[in-house]
């Protein structure tokens, strides 16, 4: 279910993951156990559609973005991960080391 957003100006950082997929139609879950692990995260669908049974599926490419915001890009960082490792499906790859790269400057 999408959830409203009240847009704020804060100070602080956010980091979003992107998680991947070139295969179609692998089953997604726990999307919904991720944004309510943590209030200060959202997650983005880009190549997502549902099935014929109605399941939530991947449709290739980008498929999720898990946004995270904390006071510090280390703690965005730290949340978005924790987050992620919550959604599962067949082929999903994403990069960590862009992350390590913007902490070390």
């Amino acid at each position: 279910m999408a959830r409203e957003r009240q847009l704020l100006r804060n100070r602080g950082a956010c980091f979003c993951r992107i998680s991947g997929s070139y295969e179609k139609g692998k089953k997604i879950a726990g999307i919904e156990a991720a944004e309510r692990s943590k209030s200060n995260v959202d997650v983005y669908h880009a190549g997502t559609k549902r099935n014929s049974e109605n399941e939530l599926v991947t449709n290739g490419g980008r498929v999720l973005a898990v946004s995270a915001w904390a006071e510090t890009l280390h703690d965005a960082i730290a949340t978005a991960y924790e987050s992620v490792s919550c959604i599962q499906f067949e082929g999903n790859y994403f990069r960590r080391d862009i992350a390590a790269k913007d902490l070390r400057g």
